[in-house]
């Protein structure tokens, strides 16, 4: 079983307030995101047709609690908010192999 929440395996992308999104080395396509609070997690599976972003679909990570839903929808929201940082970081680790930073959001999501 692959191990979602060791921090060895973690590329950190964003964290807001404790609500940790970042992509797995080994999952890649299609774009995935992962949110974790604590021990819980959610999956969102980026989607884009013909070059434009279409939707985002979450789905629970077997072995794992799903996120709370007020943290799902959080982490949906700052998806929706950051895509255009995501889609960035996604193509520097997987496309360039180029290291990203973990940024920490402080202003209030609603």
């Amino acid at each position: 079983m692959v191990t979602f929440l060791n921090n060895e395996k973690r590329v950190p992308v964003f964290e807001y307030y404790h609500l940790l999104l970042f992509f797995h080395p080994d999952d890649f396509r299609p774009m995935s995101i992962y949110g974790a609070f604590g021990d819980k997690l959610l999956r969102a599976e980026v989607e884009f047709s013909q070059g434009v972003f279409s939707k985002v679909e979450t789905s629970t990570v077997p072995g794992y609690d799903a996120l709370d839903e007020e943290d799902a929808q959080r982490f949906v929201r700052i998806i929706d908010l950051y895509l255009s940082d995501i889609v960035r970081a996604w193509t520097d680790y997987y496309v360039y192999r180029r290291e990203i930073s973990n940024e920490v959001i402080l202003r209030r999501i609603n």
